[in-house]
């Protein structure tokens, strides 16, 4: 009589199987069968798995890995067949993370960033449909005018993405409003605040002004401290779930990892003033290396969608065929000189592109590497004006020249080091440009592979 195997029997024998391999030190490929989570999966490069990145970035573990792949030795994740959440924190068996950072159990929801539940309250409605619809306008709203775009200049789908949400945020500085004496009739009201005379020996920044800064901080562990979170740096709000900033702005050797985000408010000190994000992930440059400054860029996301309006509203992604001004504008809360506290209010200077070749003079350190492509070199326009500690992660703005998109900058490069503050020093910055596919690859995601 044939005794056929039971399902746990071909489970057990799964098992063996992976684990001889692993004990073997057989490597498996992409494409090969694996074992995660205590489910069936399949070997994908690591870039290609969500489930991974999760267990990395929520977790902060190490993920299932079946091998490498190449001489650069590209890591191979095991990824669940199946769609799929790592359980995170220690009440995992009872909550499940989902992408828009709140866990949910029966009928509660819970405000999440991978530890513990920071708010529980019961769940009536589908909040995150609410919360991501677009503001419609009434159909007699004026219109937009056209932008003047260079018609040579074909635009990438990361571009096309980018400048789509870039014209959705004019809303907000130009709003619809019904025209005096007739409810039925409409006009744009200019909100904006743009200032003519433009953070080492800058000014305060305006209401407005800058309504997409973010300051970021850690929270304070230091016994006895007058502040639950301090403050470490900038970064620039660019959709309503993300924040661009700095790779190294993502943990500070006393304080650990970066945990909130404040929007909103020109006082870093007046949360009331603003509104106050947890942030759920921070999604580093792959290849950002910390050693010698290369690829320092990053993106965090908050822990719900950030209602927009005048005050809160991101800035644009650069986008090639539309013009900017020559000068570029700096703002953020760092020190205001170099042995200073930092700044309390936002702050601004106004600052000029300088040849690389002074940059890579100066900066002819032993690790460091200039990357023409994906470096800027920059000063202060005035010998007192600077970037300074504290402003990292914060945007290097340019200010766009159209009329029809008023009010309104591209984020040309982000704050990443530079020698000393103040006395025009140089100062290197990120290149935003050519990270722009990985930036809306992972901001909207949907949208990217649609027209990929």
């Amino acid at each position: 009589m044939c005794i056929g195997r039971t399902p746990l029997a071909y489970n057990m024998l799964f098992y063996i199987i992976v684990l001889c391999l692993v004990c073997s030190g057989t490597s498996l490929k992409r494409g090969d069968v694996c074992s995660v989570g205590g489910k069936n999966g399949v070997c994908k490069l690591y870039d290609e798995c969500e489930y991974s990145k999760l267990v990395v970035n929520v977790n902060e573990m190490k993920p299932t890995l079946c091998g490498y792949e190449g001489k650069r030795r590209v890591q191979i994740a095991c990824c669940p067949k199946t769609d799929s959440y790592p359980d995170t924190g220690p009440l995992r068996k009872y909550f499940q993370a989902t992408d828009d950072g709140i866990m949910r159990w029966r009928d509660m929801r819970c405000m999440y960033d991978g530890t513990l539940p920071m708010v529980c309250c019961k769940d009536t409605v589908d909040q995150h449909n609410i919360e991501s619809r677009v503001v419609e306008e009434p159909d007699n709203c004026p219109k937009f005018p056209n932008v003047k775009m260079n018609p040579n200049i074909e635009l990438s789908a990361a571009e096309s993405i980018a400048f789509e949400k870039c014209l959705s945020y004019r809303q907000y500085s130009n709003k619809c409003v019904a025209s005096d004496g007739d409810p039925d009739s409409f006009t744009r009201a200019n909100t904006c605040n743009v200032y003519v005379d433009r953070i080492s020996g800058g000014r305060e920044a305006k209401l407005k002004e800058f309504p997409h800064m973010a300051v970021i901080g850690c929270l304070n562990g230091a016994p006895n401290a007058d502040a639950e979170i301090v403050w470490i740096g900038g970064g620039a709000l660019i959709s309503d779930k993300f924040i661009l900033t700095a790779g190294h702005a993502l943990f500070d050797l006393d304080h650990k990892r970066v945990k909130y985000a404040l929007l909103g408010s020109l006082n870093k000190r007046n949360i009331r003033e603003g509104v106050l994000y947890n942030i759920i992930q921070r999604i580093a440059y792959d290849t950002y290396d910390s050693s010698t400054n290369a690829n320092d860029i990053a993106l965090l996301k908050l822990d719900r969608r950030v209602k927009l309006s005048e005050f809160i509203r991101p800035a644009c992604l650069p986008v090639r065929g539309v013009a900017t001004h020559l000068d570029y504008v700096i703002a953020g809360w760092g020190q205001t000189t170099d042995k200073g506290n930092t700044s309390d209010v936002l702050m601004m200077i106004e600052a000029v592109s300088k040849d690389e070749q002074l940059c890579i003079a100066k900066f002819n350190q032993k690790n460091f590497r200039w990357n023409s492509e994906r470096m800027l070199c920059v000063s202060g326009k005035s010998e007192t004006q600077d970037s300074c500690r504290g402003d990292s992660g914060g945007p290097l703005m340019a200010e766009v020249q159209d009329s029809a998109l008023p009010c309104t900058y591209f984020v040309a490069g982000v704050v990443s080091f530079g020698p000393q503050c103040g006395q025009g020093a140089l100062g290197v910055y990120t290149n935003v440009a050519p990270y722009l596919d990985w930036i809306v690859r992972n901001v909207w995601p949907e949208e990217f592979r649609r027209r990929a």
